[in-house]
């Protein structure tokens, strides 16, 4: 399982979200965790140019 981190700025605004949203937020989070290889999950794009080597990741879909 794969450790994922988030910056202190992310956690702020997660915690100002809706309870739902962020139920929903942390559940996408705890699901790539536990992928191997990111870009078979469909809502996971490298990003380009400057953020080469980081990735977004789409919920809500």
């Amino acid at each position: 399982m794969r450790r994922i981190v988030l910056h202190r700025r992310a956690v702020k605004y997660l915690r100002c979200m809706p309870r739902d949203r962020q139920a929903q937020i942390v559940l996408a989070l705890e699901e790539i965790a536990a992928v191997q290889n990111l870009g078979e999950h469909p809502h996971i794009k490298a990003l380009s140019g400057e953020f080469t080597g980081w990735f977004r990741l789409r919920t809500g879909v």
